[in-house]
C-alpha cells in the first residue's frame, strides 16, 4: 500500500507572509503574493533576487527604495507596510497592485499615444 503525496504548505515569511503565487521578476526582485496572516489582508513580498544578493551596491539600493517608498504616499505609488532581511536577503512587504501588467497595454497605437500622455501629465500634477 502506497501512501498519498504529502500536501506541501506555501512558505511562510516571518511567521506573518503566506507566500502563494510567484508573480515575476524585476530588476531588482522576485515579487510574490503572499497572505499577512497576523492582519488577514493581501499583500506583495518583494524579494531581492539571488543573483545579486552578494552585489552590496544593489543591496543598498534595494533597501533605499524601500524606505523611500515608505516616506511617500501617492496613489501611483504602493505603500509598504514593512521591510527586513531575511537569510541576508532584503525583502519589502507593499500593498497588493491589482491591474494588469504595463507591458499587456504597450506599445500604443499611434493615436493612443497623446491621450495617454496628457492623461499621465494631469495624474503626476495632483
Amino acid at each position: 500500500m502506497t501512501n498519498p503525496p504529502a500536501q506541501s504548505t506555501p512558505p511562510l515569511l516571518h511567521n506573518r507572509y503566506r507566500i502563494t503565487a510567484r508573480l515575476g521578476d524585476n530588476r531588482l526582485a522576485m515579487v510574490y503574493r503572499a497572505t499577512d496572516e497576523r492582519l488577514a489582508r493581501t499583500v506583495l513580498v518583494h524579494l531581492l533576487r539571488p543573483d545579486l544578493q552578494d552585489n552590496a551596491p544593489l543591496r543598498q539600493r534595494f533597501a533605499d527604495e524601500a524606505q523611500g517608498l515608505a516616506r511617500r504616499t501617492h496613489p501611483a505609488l504602493l505603500e509598504v507596510y514593512d521591510s527586513g532581511d531575511i537569510a541576508g536577503r532584503p525583502y519589502m512587504i507593499t500593498e497588493e497592485a491589482i491591474g494588469r501588467p504595463l507591458q499587456e497595454a504597450l506599445p500604443l497605437r499611434l493615436e493612443q499615444r497623446e491621450p495617454a500622455r496628457v492623461h499621465v501629465a494631469r495624474r503626476v500634477a495632483r
